[in-house]
């Protein structure tokens, strides 16, 4: 059993006001030596895991995602190589987790996240075909796919034919690619700068067609937050169709909401959150969408990348907003970003 060569992270400035953390080392058995962490809220309640946390706020209508709580020993960014908590998220109670850890590839510099990250975008790949473009879209340059492929996947890569049209299918052959065009924002809000649009990517992200009102877009990540894209987008582009805008929204029955977007589950607290977001956005008191209520680091990050073109100083965590980034940066000079960014 190894021993730590870092310090444990006993004091989190990252977590709420109230709110800290307890690094507790076992003294006996056969895990003696082991860490592990424990959060506590304001009341004093002890939580051992992310998912107590989910738990918790689920049951008290909260807004906070558990998803931003830390439980490793070290803190993020740190491998841990003792504990339960080397998982990323701490057992607690005296139970160790068994977790199988993959061997990661060092001379080509391959991280968890970045494995996990370009698995999903050869996935994403592999779904763009020839599309049918839209009528009104106008050509763009050819662009490469992604910033970060091993010489065989460029090889493939180099294969496929170069396409300048939007990846979006007939809407008889594809109902989630398909793109009810009276439901896209067609002018844009006062927030979105006027140099700023975001450049249409191979894997047409929903937040590309919405970025012109914040209000939809906002609404789709509510949607979207913890739920495929495959079964959320259809139920976005009706939602939108019936509740048009917050006005709309906000006088919305919370039961017949919760009812539409029972599929998707946590459907009423979803609802709740859609209902008090559209109140909250109404207002015109709010700066950020972290000061909205219900819209969680997801929803933040979106704005500030699709509506603000902020992509550049965005840290996302979900890994579909990641694979946008990185397209962005490895195309940002073919896509002349770097003249927008300047103009910002």
């Amino acid at each position: 059993m190894g021993m730590f060569t870092e310090s444990p992270l006993f004091d989190d400035p990252s977590l709420p006001t109230g709110w800290y953390r307890k690094v507790v080392q076992r003294q006996t058995g056969a895990t003696a030596g082991q860490w592990d962490v424990y959060v506590y809220n304001p009341e004093g309640k002890k939580f051992r895991s992310r998912n107590e946390l989910r738990s918790h706020f689920i049951q008290i209508g909260s807004t906070m995602n558990s998803e931003d709580f830390d439980f490793s020993v070290k803190g993020k960014g740190h491998h841990n190589k003792d504990g339960p908590a080397a998982s990323g998220e701490a057992t607690g109670g005296g139970e160790q987790r068994k977790t199988k850890i993959r061997a990661l590839n060092i001379s080509s510099g391959e991280t968890p996240g970045t494995a996990k990250r370009a698995k999903l975008k050869r996935k994403l790949d592999d779904k763009i075909a020839v599309r049918t473009p839209l009528a009104s879209s106008a050509p763009r340059p050819k662009i490469a796919a992604s910033k970060k492929l091993t010489k065989n996947q460029t090889t493939t890569v180099a294969k496929k034919p170069e396409t300048e049209v939007i990846p979006v299918e007939d809407d008889k052959k594809s109902r989630y690619f398909s793109l009810p065009l009276d439901v896209v924002p067609q002018s844009k809000d006062p927030r979105i700068p006027n140099n700023w649009e975001p450049p249409r990517s191979p894997y047409n992200f929903i937040q590309e067609h919405l970025y012109r009102d914040p209000w939809q877009l906002l609404v789709a990540t509510i949607f979207l937050n913890k739920t495929s894209g495959k079964m959320a987008i259809p139920l976005i582009w009706e939602f939108l169709k019936r509740w048009k805008s917050p006005e709309t929204a906000r006088h919305a029955d919370v039961v017949e909401i919760a009812q539409f977007m029972n599929p998707l589950g946590l459907h009423q607290l979803r609802a709740k959150r859609i209902i008090r977001m559209s109140e909250d956005y109404l207002k015109g008191e709010w700066i950020t969408p972290s000061d909205l209520y219900g819209i969680s680091k997801y929803g933040s990050d979106s704005y500030r990348i699709f509506c603000l073109g902020q992509w550049r100083d965005v840290r996302p965590t979900d890994i579909m907003l990641r694979i946008y980034q990185d397209w962005l940066f490895t195309n940002q000079k073919a896509l002349k970003l770097s003249e927008t960014y300047n103009n910002q």
